[in-house]
């Protein structure tokens, strides 16, 4: 177990684990409070010129779409890590106990 403690190991990975959490919470949070801010934007470029809503929307549509999915996969792959590694520390820790002789 590298050296270490595997209550510490278990210990590091629930923090770990409350730490992805908190960031895709952050996250969603971030990304609802964005599609607020363009859409109060949008209204107010097309209150002054209808032309500007239409430039606008072709320029921020494709990029923040293109931001969305970026950040997505990259959670989606943080998830993904983070499910094997738990995954290799229980077969390991179910190794371990199955090991240890009883007194």
């Amino acid at each position: 177990l590298g050296g270490g403690s595997a209550g510490e190991l278990v210990g590091r990975l629930e923090r770990d684990t409350d730490r992805l959490t908190d960031a895709a919470v952050h996250l969603v949070d971030r990304l609802a409070g964005g599609g607020v801010a363009v859409l109060i934007s949008l209204w107010a470029m097309w209150r002054i010129d209808a032309r500007l809503c239409v430039i606008g929307v072709l320029i921020r549509s494709p990029l923040t779409l293109a931001i969305t999915k970026v950040a997505a996969e990259r959670v989606g792959l943080y998830g993904a890590v983070q499910s094997e590694k738990l995954a290799a520390l229980d077969r390991r820790s179910s190794e371990i106990v199955a090991q240890a002789s009883t007194v």
